[in-house]
């Protein structure tokens, strides 16, 4: 018995495949091929996208909310695991200290969490121990989102 006759042998082989289903498919021509288990249902498989399959990273601009005439921050949200990464950060490309415990958006909503953060929108990040006033804002900022 040669190699190839010993390694195809179904007789001798008691892997997890032994018991393996096989059924016969009638095709539209006639012919019976015969048709493993595992391929039931490949029409039903879930469609696949082929290239880059990544979500589009989250970016926001972040504003110093204590100086009128700061310039807004531009910051990916990929870049950072935690808002504690994310608020230092911001603190330093912002030139705000002490760190404050999370941002705000120009309508004074505390943001805690890195989920809670919206693709293209602007927030606030105003030092630890100061309190968020929308009249502080800066003037770049409220003409952006047409405040007065």
């Amino acid at each position: 018995m040669s190699v190839f006759n010993r390694l195809t042998d179904k007789e001798q082989y008691t892997g997890m495949y032994a018991e393996h289903n096989e059924q016969a498919i009638v095709h539209e021509d006639g012919t019976d091929r015969k048709a493993t288990s595992h391929a039931k249902n490949f029409s039903e498989a879930p469609i696949q996208k082929f290239g880059l399959q990544v979500d589009k990273p989250v970016k926001i601009t972040l504003w110093h909310g204590l100086d009128k005439h700061a310039q807004g921050q531009k910051l990916v949200v990929k870049d950072f695991r935690t808002m504690d990464q994310l608020l230092g950060k911001g603190c330093q490309v912002c030139s705000v200290s002490p760190q404050p415990k999370y941002v705000h958006t120009p309508e004074g909503k505390p943001v805690k969490t890195l989920g809670e953060l919206e693709d293209g929108k602007d927030y606030i990040i105003v030092q630890s121990g100061a309190k968020y006033k929308a009249e502080c804002l800066p003037l770049q900022l409220k003409k952006s989102l047409g405040m007065k």
